[in-house]
């Protein structure tokens, strides 16, 4: 969708160039809070999402325990809102992400940007052993980024997607990919609707006016949620596999040579998203953690908000 800025290649958005834009709440307190964007009908569900300051209960939770068979695990950021210096934030990065931070035009994309991947490395750092400055990341055929270290060959599966100033980063055991809007009205029309299967617009045209938007919206950041969990990219067509428009619970589909099982996000603020694994899902543990990720460290004068 045109607008703004909303992935980076961290987020395989190598093989998907291009944003969208989005509009996000403001923070809401700690505890647990239902996800539910505009436009979505009564009955609608969207995963649990548990709201948490970072500290080292935290870490502790989670130290050493990757995700098992059937478990998926979505942690999530403001990336407006977040207490760590971006200054500070640059300096857990590698040498490539620093010069990727310092390309962007403007000042809200290098600080999104830093932001975003400071959090991957942080997230991580909580499953593994290392620093969170240790962390090397590679690539696969069409892009889709891997971590290649320390230790290698540990398998493990992430995947992050941002849209204006909310990060999702998502982590398996096997393949996925994960994606997030803000929510707009006005993405019932054809210029969007025309990257559907044939199946899902004839499903649309058959929704009445004010529930297509939101229809629309579940049906893209689905299909990119599987193209990034496959690794394709664009190489597989979004109008090539149909996904459910309507269904909350975990649904099976087909697209790029295997079974993708999808699972219907909506995070506590005007945003939607989806997850897509290679397995039937147990459960869906979702997360929006707020600040600061790293305690105060040395400040890196120059790096513009």
């Amino acid at each position: 969708m045109a607008g703004a800025v909303c992935n980076d290649p961290m987020g395989a958005d190598l093989q998907n160039p291009g944003g969208r834009a989005g509009k996000i709440a403001e923070a809401v307190p700690d505890g647990v809070a239902e996800g539910r964007s505009p436009g979505n009908p009564p009955g609608f569900p969207g995963v649990p999402w548990a709201v948490r300051r970072v500290d080292r209960s935290v870490a502790a939770e989670v130290a050493g325990r990757w995700p098992g068979a059937g478990e998926v695990r979505v942690w999530a950021v403001r990336l407006n809102s977040w207490q760590d210096d971006p200054d500070a934030l640059y300096t857990v990065l590698s040498d490539e992400e620093r010069k990727r931070a310092d390309s962007f035009v403007f000042a809200r994309h290098r600080r999104q940007f830093v932001i975003s991947h400071a959090f991957v490395r942080r997230v991580l750092s909580w499953y593994v052993p290392a620093r969170p400055d240790e962390f090397r990341f590679g690539a696969g055929r069409y892009g889709k980024p891997v971590v290649a270290g320390p230790p290698a060959g540990i398998g493990l599966e992430f995947n992050l997607s941002h849209c204006a100033e909310l990060a999702l980063l998502a982590l398996a055991a096997g393949p996925v990919g994960v994606d997030v809007e803000g929510f707009r009205a006005d993405l019932a029309g054809p210029a969007v609707a025309g990257h559907f299967h044939p199946e899902e617009r004839r499903e649309l045209d058959a929704l009445p006016p004010d529930a297509r938007a939101a229809a629309v919206q579940r049906c893209w950041t689905r299909k990119e949620a599987v193209v990034k969990a496959a690794g394709t990219g664009l190489a597989t067509p979004l109008d090539s596999f149909r996904v459910p428009l309507g269904a909350a619970a975990a649904a099976p589909v087909a697209a790029a040579g295997r079974t993708w099982y999808l699972t219907h996000l909506e995070p506590p603020a005007e945003a939607v998203g989806a997850v897509a694994v290679a397995f039937r899902p147990a459960g869906v543990r979702a997360t929006l953690l707020t600040g600061p990720l790293f305690p105060q460290v040395p400040r890196r004068p120059g790096l513009a908000r």
